[in-house]
């Protein structure tokens, strides 16, 4: 029964999250799901799933993640530059991946008209930031 209750408060604190005010270049971010890995990856292990939301223009600032990422485009086009490698444009229906802190140099949003919207997958332990500015 206490599963159950923690499971039914788990889902409406995640039904209620509001998007998040966004800055000039700042992405709307939406947490859809918190999910518990410890069972399967080992101790303290998250897996978070977020909406983002890029405004017509939009450009994110440098960052890393702690753990390792997997995005995909839901609309829109968006460049991503990551260390190590040249940027590339990915569109609706294409994914990336980021390895664990590895650092994601630029994010734009190609439309100057349209939003772009996203989908990132984040393995992390609990309680650290999901995201880290670049220093």
């Amino acid at each position: 029964m206490y599963r159950y209750c923690s499971f039914l408060s788990l889902v409406v604190l995640l039904s209620t999250t509001a998007w998040l005010p966004a800055g000039s270049d700042t992405p709307k971010e939406h947490v859809l799901l918190r999910k518990d890995l410890s069972s399967y990856a080992g101790s303290d292990m998250m897996l978070t799933v977020r909406e983002l939301e890029f405004a017509p223009g939009g450009v994110g600032e440098s960052h890393r993640h702690p753990g390792p990422v997997v995005v995909y485009v839901l609309s829109g086009s968006v460049e991503v530059h990551l260390s190590g490698q040249s940027p590339k444009v990915f569109h609706a229906g294409e994914s990336f991946s980021e390895d664990a802190h590895q650092l994601h140099i630029s994010t734009r949003n190609m439309s100057k008209t349209k939003p772009v919207r996203l989908l990132s997958y984040i393995i992390s332990h609990k309680g650290e930031p999901l995201t880290q500015p670049a220093r």
